[in-house]
């Protein structure tokens, strides 16, 4: 039988096809949860160090661990410090969910009793993508479980739901808003009260390794106590694009949060 000369180049053609998308599939990186690794090549997109969220999600296949430090000189005399403070771990699980488990850390009050905050669970939403008009949009339901010690931990576990807004005005120049509405338990009553907390904040970029932010909060709840109003402000610096280094500083606008927050912290990306 007599093969063409065309029939062995379409054959040696077919057979480098295969053989690249084969290598191409053995090269796809993967995490331990078996989840791929999407192209990702910008600085990690850490929720620290504000109390405003941020409205990027952690990369496919990528985990985020972040925390820090914070002190307090509360109003009426003492102090908190918090260690560590808005410790996170999120996961990538798709293109637009993360998953989210968090410790409130432990506290160290003086004077006062100490104790381990209570642990988080949630996800975050990508809903829209940013475009010239319009800003990005996610979303961030998580709960609070009641693990911690009694002198700081509530008795039950309390919902929440952040909606997370986030625009770039400019290279340089990007604002940023969340809406967060929580279920908080009522020690006295033991139900639930309606909280709604609101941030604006505005970003700048210095450079490809600085960043800095400032911001308004308001935590406002629906029966028991009194509105917070607080402002603050800090720095993200980038060593390396996995690697975030920050710091913040803040006060108390009214009598009901602290005189002086701040501290510092650390997120990698891996």
């Amino acid at each position: 039988m007599q093969v063409s000369h065309s029939s062995v180049r379409l054959a040696l053609v077919a057979g480098l096809g295969l053989g690249s998308a084969a290598g191409s599939a053995a090269l796809a990186e993967t995490n331990f949860l078996g989840i791929e690794k999407a192209a990702y090549d910008s600085s990690v997109p850490a929720d620290r160090p504000g109390f405003f969220d941020n409205v990027n999600l952690v990369p496919k296949g990528y985990f985020i661990a972040e925390g820090g430090v914070r002190f307090d000189d509360n109003q009426g005399g003492g102090s908190t410090t918090t260690i560590p403070s808005s410790f996170l771990v999120r996961s990538g699980l798709t293109d637009n969910v993360e998953l989210r488990l968090g410790f409130n850390g432990y506290n160290l009050n003086s004077p006062g009793e100490d104790g381990a905050g209570d642990a988080t669970v949630g996800f975050k939403f990508r809903l829209h993508d940013e475009t010239k008009w319009t800003p990005a949009f996610s979303v961030l339901p998580t709960v609070s479980l009641p693990v911690g010690n009694d002198a700081v931990s509530k008795d039950k576990a309390e919902p929440e739901v952040h909606f997370v807004f986030g625009k770039s005005l400019t290279d340089k120049v990007s604002l940023y808003s969340n809406v967060n509405l929580a279920e908080r338990l009522n020690e006295t009553t033991g139900n639930y009260d309606l909280e709604t907390a609101v941030a604006i904040a505005t970003g700048y970029s210095f450079s490809d390794k600085i960043n800095g932010y400032a911001e308004y909060y308001t935590i406002l709840p629906e029966n028991s106590g009194r509105d917070t109003h607080a402002i603050d402000g800090g720095f993200s610096f980038f060593p390396v694009p996995s690697i975030q280094l920050d710091t913040f500083v803040g006060t108390g606008l009214n009598d009901a949060t602290s005189n002086i927050f701040f501290g510092g912290g650390i997120a990698k990306l891996f």
